[in-house]
């Protein structure tokens, strides 16, 4: 079963290394997908994969909160923020939902400090003047937001944020059996120590059609090859796609 928008998507399982180069080793994809009659369209409007709907078992073994990981990356797997194709309306739109999803950030050091230099709003309590309309509705959502912060080297954090103590696997793990709607993940070096201890449970990837051919590169030094479900895809008239990956049902 499909829901119906512009664009196609093959309803095989593929490889992630067919977006992604030298990741491959790393990530493989789940497929094919089950029986149309067990899927249900979880976003409307999107021509997209599926989603099969867990039994009241599966749900329940489910941490209390989802830590969802959502990153921009080329083709050849860099997630550099410099690096990906400039954004405009349609993918800030995106990014403003994805925050909604979910009720509290989570970020290393790097992370929190670049996202508070350009999002936090301003003691005047007006936005700059080079923010657009996409811009600003984006960080009217993210300014309130309880954040976390995983880092060994500073002392306080503020902006609505709470410095994780002790072991970081631990700290996270701690931070997902508190009640709440998600967990909101970004960065690149954290994540790859999160994924490696298995507490991510939904993987977003928007891969941009640049080879960067540099820079960072995603869930570099995970370690051990990580099997993933693709259970949703779109387009953006970028060019850029949405692709949601979680672990597979067994």
């Amino acid at each position: 079963m499909e829901c119906e928008r512009g664009s196609s998507v093959d309803a095989s399982g593929v490889l992630l290394a067919a977006s992604f180069g030298r990741f491959e080793v790393a990530m493989e994809v789940v497929g094919p997908p089950e029986p149309a009659e067990a899927f249900a369209c979880r976003r409307s409007g999107s021509r997209q994969r599926a989603l099969p709907r867990r039994s009241p078992g599966e749900e329940a073994e489910v941490m209390t909160q989802p830590l969802r990981y959502a990153i921009n990356v080329t083709l050849d797997g860099c997630c550099s923020h410099e690096e990906g194709l400039p954004p405009d309306a349609e993918s800030m739109a995106f990014w403003t939902d994805e925050l909604r999803r979910s009720d509290t950030l989570l970020y290393g050091r790097v992370t929190y400090e670049l996202m508070q230099g350009a999002w936090r709003r301003p003691e005047s309590g007006k936005w700059p003047d080079w923010m657009d309309a996409s811009e600003v509705a984006f960080s009217e959502v993210m300014d309130p937001m309880r954040k976390a912060v995983a880092s060994a080297t500073l002392d306080a954090v503020d902006w609505n944020a709470e410095l994780l103590d002790g072991d970081v696997v631990e700290a996270v793990r701690r931070l997902k059996e508190r009640p709440g709607r998600g967990i909101a993940l970004g960065g690149v070096r954290l994540p790859a120590a999160l994924a490696a201890a298995g507490l991510i449970d939904e993987y977003t990837f928007v891969v941009h059609p640049v080879v960067a051919g540099r820079g960072p590169r995603l869930l570099e030094g995970i370690g051990e090859r990580l099997k993933l479900e693709l259970f949703e895809r779109w387009e953006f008239g970028s060019g850029a796609t949405v692709q949601r990956y979680r672990h597979p049902i067994t």
